[in-house]
């Protein structure tokens, strides 16, 4: 099950990213399932797009208290850095994959494997 939190309208011509969001805020619908879907909001760090800080900041403001404040994860469990995750309580995860871009899988296969157990 995937809910993608918002949609942008790329304008990049002159190579600028300007991006236009054409979807609602879409938190009361995260607030409202928080606790009855599990729900992973990931995010590369490189992604010069939709920043992690954005998404970090984003996921934030949502309002729920967290399990586990931000921490590393590692792609083999002990060394390969993965990134870093903070878990809040609800089943709710917010993830970034160190080095990734915008297309997380694309460029982290190996970590975006990982981080479902991170």
């Amino acid at each position: 099950f995937h809910v993608k939190s918002e949609c942008f309208e790329v304008d990049n011509a002159e190579g600028d990213f300007d991006y236009t969001p054409t979807e609602p805020d879409l938190q009361p619908f995260y607030q409202e399932i928080n606790g009855k879907l599990k729900v992973l909001i990931y995010n590369g760090d490189t992604d010069p797009a939709i920043t992690s800080f954005a998404a970090q900041n984003w996921t934030s403001h949502l309002g729920f208290d967290e399990d586990q404040h931000w921490r590393p994860w590692t792609v083999d469990g002990c060394q390969r850095m993965g990134g870093f995750v903070t878990r809040y309580k609800g089943m709710f995860d917010f993830v970034t994959i160190r080095g990734a871009g915008h297309m997380v899988p694309t460029y982290k296969p190996a970590a975006t494997f990982a981080f479902r157990k991170a």
